[in-house]
């Protein structure tokens, strides 16, 4: 029987690798204003049932002191509880991890990264971490040298991020793997799906001579990719706990535009030659001016003496400008940490500053 207290931002990763595990979630609290201390003293008579105890500091508005009371007020009630801290924005040397440790908790998590959260929390789930996993957590260091994240992730589930092109080979499948390394490199799990006829996704997986995983998807660099989908697989896909599904529509004409007018976010690959900016015309005709407003123009190989003409002439008929932008030319995207206009069309999803909480244990040489 596990009962987890969550963050929003973190919930779907805790909650679903509990189910992956194939353990029973007893009840759950899902906030980012939560008191534990509170909690735990007005119902700990009630709490006899739990086995595991997942606690998500960031879901915490108790100061440290106050945490540390409520997990030695519940240990004193049931000691054979499995307690696991999810402490995404402290590091080692910290003073509440060290009071923790104190107690014997091993069980700590420190990482913001989904994918590492899954891995590590199953593991804490199915075997438990041991003295020596937990042992750098033992002492706690000096204000100076311990380092704390001062933000924290915005809830992001399965957004839905479509990327078609103007023409066919004009880099929508390059831009879509750019993409979702560089947000895999942010600590998100990231998939992407091929939903058109190209057999791109095969190719890629035999170059890498990378093993289907459940007959399924293939995995590069902890980026989770889906050969050839159909609608029903690709809402299958949809439905798994990623937080970015990144959906390749190959050539906007020939897609299922119906689909990637569904997406959360909207990119459209296109090129800056005479030849190819031809074919742009051809999603103007197709689009209504409201969906063009909602679009982000992505234009691959752009000589910089062209990109303000371009970037004048991408208007409406009522002439309001168009999100353009012009991705660098990334030789190797499965690297990639950066895509020209990420930080537009996601900064909404990334992680926002968060005031520092008050810690009331003293750090070593401090008085």
């Amino acid at each position: 029987m596990i009962y987890y207290i969550a963050s929003e931002p973190y919930n779907e990763v805790i909650r679903s690798t509990i189910e992956r595990c194939g353990l029973l979630i007893l009840n759950c609290q899902v906030s980012n204003e939560f008191f534990l201390l509170k909690h735990v003293r007005q119902n700990i008579a009630n709490m006899s049932q739990i086995e595991q105890l997942v606690i998500d500091l960031s879901a915490l508005k108790d100061t440290d002191e106050e945490i540390i009371q409520a997990v030695e007020n519940y240990r004193m009630m049931y000691d054979s509880c499995r307690i696991i801290i999810l402490a995404t924005n402290r590091r080692a040397g910290d003073g509440l991890l060290s009071h923790l440790f104190q107690l014997g908790l091993y069980n700590l998590i420190l990482t913001d990264d989904y994918l590492t959260i899954r891995q590590e929390l199953e593991c804490c789930l199915v075997s438990g971490k041991t003295f020596r996993d937990a042992v750098s957590f033992k002492d706690a260091g000096t204000a100076e040298k311990v380092l704390v994240r001062q933000e924290i992730k915005q809830v992001v589930n399965k957004v839905m991020i479509a990327v078609a092109g103007s023409q066919a080979r004009i880099g929508v499948t390059h831009t879509s793997i750019a993409l979702a390394s560089a947000l895999r490199s942010k600590g998100y799990m990231v998939a992407v799906a091929e939903y058109n006829g190209s057999g791109d996704f095969q190719r890629i997986q035999e170059s890498f001579d990378e093993n289907l995983i459940e007959k399924d998807y293939f995995s590069i660099g902890g980026v989770d990719y889906y050969p050839a989908r159909k609608e029903a697989s690709l809402a299958a896909v949809l439905g798994k706990s990623y937080n970015f599904v990144i959906v390749d529509f190959g050539s906007y004409t020939g897609c299922d535009q119906l689909t990637y007018n569904k997406g959360n976010v909207r990119l459209m690959v296109a090129g800056s030659k005479a030849w190819e900016l031809e074919n742009l015309q051809s999603v103007f005709a197709l689009c209504p001016e409201e969906m063009l407003k909602e679009m982000y123009f992505l234009f691959n190989l752009t000589y910089s003496g062209h990109q303000r003409d371009i970037r004048d002439s991408m208007t409406t008929e009522k002439g309001e400008t168009l999100a353009v932008f012009f991705p660098k030319y990334e030789a190797y995207p499965y690297n990639a940490v950066q895509v020209e206009g990420m930080d537009s069309f996601l900064g909404d999803y990334f992680p926002k500053p968060e005031p520092q909480k008050k810690s009331f244990f003293k750090r070593k040489g401090q008085a």
